[in-house]
This record gives C-alpha cells, structure tokens and sequence, in this order.
C-alpha cells in the first residue's frame, strides 16, 4: 500500500534484543545463523499453516535503512485489513516479504520455508513454460526460477 507509515525501526528491535547491529551493518560483526530475518503472521490458509517470509538481514540493520515494523497508517493506528496490530514493512522488497498480522520474528541462517517464500513468488525465464515444465508437482525447473524478493520502488512524493 502507498501510505505515510508510523513504527519502529526493525535494527533498533534487534538492537533491543541484544543484537550487535551497528557491529552487523558495519561488517564488523557475523554472527553465527544469522543470515535472514523471517516473519510469521496471524493469518493461516486452509491447511492450517500461517502465513510467512522474511528478508536478509543486511536489509534489516541496515544503519540508513527503512525497515520498520509498523502500528500506524497515514498517522492512525493500523487497520486491521493493513496489518493490525503490527506488520513488517521492507521498501525494496517484494510485497509478499512484508507479513501482516505479526505475531513472530525469527533470526535465522536461512530464509523463511514457508510456501509463499519458496514457492508462489519465484521469476521465471522467458523458456518456462507452464504446461511442459510447472504443470506437474513438483515442476523439475523450480529451482532454475529466483526467489523474488528485491523490487524497486516505483513512486515518489512531489510538492
């Protein structure tokens, strides 16, 4: 969504939780498994798994960065179908990495294995094609396909 968003700078979370993120951003700094930052959702499809994805962690301690996780819209508190109470929002990166409904963060060595991470958003090739190679699970090209996961901005604000 386009929208003036009120929260808390994702670094300064994991700072507050003891991360070395000044230390991580500089490059000074690697901690062990800690490559990606995954997020789970209060949201569930109808085979009971909740919604997730997640981010590298560059993109979250990033000291000029924009990560936040955010509890208010347009300076009003999030509204339900946007988020609330919390969602993480990542300029730059694909809609689908930025989980509404929060409930979990999770620092890991790898990112999320949820379906909407490995799966539903991948890019295709212009020789991928649906009937002879995703039509039959699982499709034998998937992993020729990148993870979608950087997207560029494509708006500004004029006066």
């Amino acid at each position: 969504s386009t929208a003036k968003w009120g929260g808390v700078k994702m670094r300064d979370v994991l700072k507050h939780c003891g991360m070395d993120v000044d230390g991580m951003a500089l490059g000074e700094s690697n901690p062990p498994k800690t490559k990606h930052l995954q997020f789970e959702g209060y949201d569930y499809d109808e085979t009971g798994l909740c919604y997730g994805g997640s981010i590298p962690i560059d993109k979250a301690v990033d000291g000029l960065g924009d990560c936040i996780f955010a509890y208010e819209m347009n300076d009003k508190p999030l509204p339900r179908d946007h988020g609330f109470p919390v969602r993480a929002i990542a300029p730059g990166h694909a809609g689908a990495r930025q989980c509404k409904w929060l409930h979990k963060v999770i620092v890991s060595d790898r990112e999320s294995q949820k379906s909407w991470q490995q799966k539903s958003y991948r890019g295709f090739a212009p020789d991928i094609d649906f009937e002879t190679d995703l039509s039959h699970w699982p499709p034998p090209r998937l992993d020729q396909a990148p993870i979608v996961q950087e997207m560029p901005v494509q708006s500004l604000v004029c006066n």
